[in-house]
């Protein structure tokens, strides 16, 4: 699965994720995130904040746009970057 953040304003990560588990963030923690991000008040409605977690490590993305897609196999040489994909979910403000 690829997950695409677009327009970053600010995160925080781990180095790596073993099983990834997305969390949406709202009231307390969107504003204790949002504050701690530095981004001007007047751009709130335009982000979204997702908390990340699994066994290996936590964190949160703030950005414009999350898109979680799926790569279709391509033939008998594995996944192909430029081929087909298939829409998981995508979240925006």
């Amino acid at each position: 699965m690829d997950l695409l953040f677009e327009g970053v304003a600010a995160m925080q990560l781990a180095m790596r994720y073993e099983e990834l588990r997305l969390h949406p963030v709202d009231g307390k923690e969107f504003r204790e995130v949002f504050d701690s991000s530095g981004v001007d008040e007047k751009w709130r409605d335009s982000f979204v904040i997702v908390r990340l977690s699994s066994r290996s490590g936590g964190g949160y993305v703030q950005c414009a746009k999350i898109t979680a897609e799926r790569r279709r196999p391509q033939g008998g040489s594995g996944h192909d970057q430029d081929g087909p994909r298939d829409l998981i979910w995508s979240l925006r403000p």
